[in-house]
């Protein structure tokens, strides 16, 4: 198996393991636990949460719109910035 076929096949794991840890959608901290280093499990929640309830309107999480939500709440980025980003990666993603 390809390295790119490995990495592919290892995420679709990674997100049933995810989906199959709610039963309700993406839980992102099992997903990506090394994004929530140092948090709170308040705070991871709240990402949780924000995360599943986006998913069930039709949101499809990735790791780079996930990393920015952590560092919102972390204090590293501002929410302008954040949505600043969000927009820059809708924008190159319809082009």
């Amino acid at each position: 198996m390809s390295n790119s076929m490995r990495d592919a096949y290892e995420r679709v794991s990674r997100v049933e393991a995810a989906r199959e840890a709610t039963g309700t959608g993406f839980d992102v901290v099992q997903l990506w636990p090394e994004l929530f280093t140092g948090m709170s499990e308040r705070s991871r929640d709240g990402i949780r949460q924000a995360v599943a309830a986006n998913w069930h309107e039709g949101w499809t999480p990735d790791r780079a719109a996930v990393t920015d939500l952590v560092a919102c709440a972390k204090g590293e980025i501002s929410r302008e910035e954040m949505l600043e980003r969000t927009l820059r990666r809708a924008t190159e993603a319809n082009q």
